[in-house]
């Protein structure tokens, strides 16, 4: 571009500078060229319709940002308080409070619960546990809590000796 062109443009882009001050436009203008509006209503109306908008954009970027947020701390602390699977008899605070009996319980242990959740689950953490998984989780931990597996079908108590 050519200087005369580059001092044009410098001194059009201060003259509507000048005018979204308020002030009057810079000697430079050229007579035959109409001025921009320089009235104070114009000016402020427009620049708060500008930061009105800017404003509701920050606005809704921020809640945004907040769901994000909320959503991954919800996603890595695993299931919220009270969450059972749509058919399920167990939330989650139960599946916890009898995992932690296993874990408590002498005979069985931490890695007796760590098994629990492994083989019914599918998981090495309760905070991964999906909802579907929730009865049998509890289920096999009762089982091993009452002290060991469930008596096979077709199973019964009598002996064999027909007494």
């Amino acid at each position: 571009m050519s200087d005369a062109l580059l001092k044009e443009i410098s001194a059009k882009l201060s003259d509507i500078h000048e005018a979204l001050k308020g002030g009057k436009p810079a000697a430079s203008t050229p007579k035959n060229q109409v001025t921009p509006d320089t009235s104070k209503t114009a000016t402020d109306a427009s620049v708060k319709a500008a930061a009105d908008k800017a404003e509701k954009a920050a606005a809704a970027k921020a809640a945004a940002d907040k769901k994000a947020a909320a959503d991954k701390k919800a996603a890595a602390s695993g299931p919220v308080a009270g969450t059972k699977a749509a058919n399920g008899k167990h939330t989650i605070d139960e599946v916890r409070d009898i995992l932690r009996q296993v874990a408590t319980t002498p005979g069985l242990g931490r890695q007796s619960a760590l098994d629990i959740l492994d083989e019914n689950g599918g998981v090495d953490h309760l905070n991964k546990l999906k909802p579907e998984n929730f009865d049998a989780v509890y289920e096999a931990a009762e089982v091993a809590i009452k002290g060991g597996e469930a008596a096979p079908e077709g199973s019964s108590d009598d002996d064999g000796l027909g007494l």
